[in-house]
């Protein structure tokens, strides 16, 4: 019995010497593998989107207008590079914050081709309207890494995408107002929607060589609240290469599907649509 008490002391105690050993060689690898010990990282760079989307805005009692396409009926150009910027604050190796932005500006003037409803006014075919559309996208969601090795990253995360859009148009020419009362050349609408989309995540990050890896990420719900239905899927994938301690660059492709409508009787807008296209960035991480 003294022997094996003797011996659980010594085992015990060489555990405990070896432990800090293996720490430090685990730090030393994951810090080897991945050329960092990162804290903090930010992808900042443009996104070159193409675009296809849909909108129609409800009168005041709740009446759905046209489903316009921006692209097709309003002339908007389905191209445009826009800035991006993807980061995450590390709580450890395993817990961390994960934030995005993104944000572009679209806009045209040009005759249309048929008559559209939006909102309380009726532009005739034949109008010259005068359209914008600003989208602005702010996502937080906590994100947690079950492995993160060096070798591999993979984890889950819960939180918000936030949608801020604004649609104006105005036109002159053939128009008619609210109620049908003639024409009303020069009338203008504009509506403005956030749409805040709560979802899950999941991503993964695999160190093909020493300070070269390969990302990928998807997230994505589909649901109806009060009236309210949302749906949003996002699927992203690339590769990043560490140049130095704090500097890297990367690329990925990223495709977003994304619908908001409100089933109430009120004015609303509603849309639908889809970008997709490479990004490139620079990575800054300490």
């Amino acid at each position: 019995m003294k022997f094996f008490r003797s011996g659980c002391i010594l085992f015990a105690a060489a555990a405990l010497l070896a432990a800090p050993a293996l720490a430090q060689t685990n730090a030393a690898y994951y810090q080897h593998q991945r050329g960092m010990n990162e804290s903090f990282s930010l992808d900042i760079g443009g996104f070159f989107q193409t675009f296809d989307t849909t909108i129609s805005l409800s009168n005041a009692a709740g009446t759905e207008g046209t489903s316009i396409n921006l692209e097709n009926d309003l002339g908007h150009s389905d191209r445009q590079t826009s800035i991006a910027a993807d980061g995450y604050w590390r709580f450890g190796r395993h817990g961390r914050l994960d934030f995005a932005y993104r944000g572009w500006s679209r806009s045209n003037s040009q005759a249309l081709a048929r008559d559209i409803v939006v909102g309380d006014t009726t532009y005739h075919a034949g109008a010259q309207v005068d359209s914008r559309m600003r989208v602005t996208l702010g996502e937080l969601y906590y994100s947690y890494s079950f492995v993160n090795d060096g070798d591999l990253e993979f984890g889950l995360g819960l939180g918000l995408s936030a949608y801020v859009n604004s649609f104006e148009i105005s036109g002159t020419g053939s128009i008619t107002g609210p109620g049908g009362g003639g024409a009303a050349s020069g009338s203008a609408e504009s509506r403005s929607l956030t749409a805040p989309i709560p979802a899950l995540k999941a991503y993964f990050v695999y160190t093909l060589y020493p300070r070269v890896f390969l990302k990928a990420s998807a997230k994505g719900i589909s649901g109806t609240v009060s009236g309210y239905h949302g749906e949003m899927w996002d699927y992203r994938g690339g590769l990043d290469y560490l140049i130095g301690e704090n500097v890297g660059i990367g690329g990925q492709y990223q495709y977003t599907k994304i619908s908001f409508s409100h089933a109430g009787t009120s004015a609303n807008l509603a849309f639908d649509y889809k970008y997709s296209g490479p990004l490139a960035y620079v990575i800054i991480a300490f």
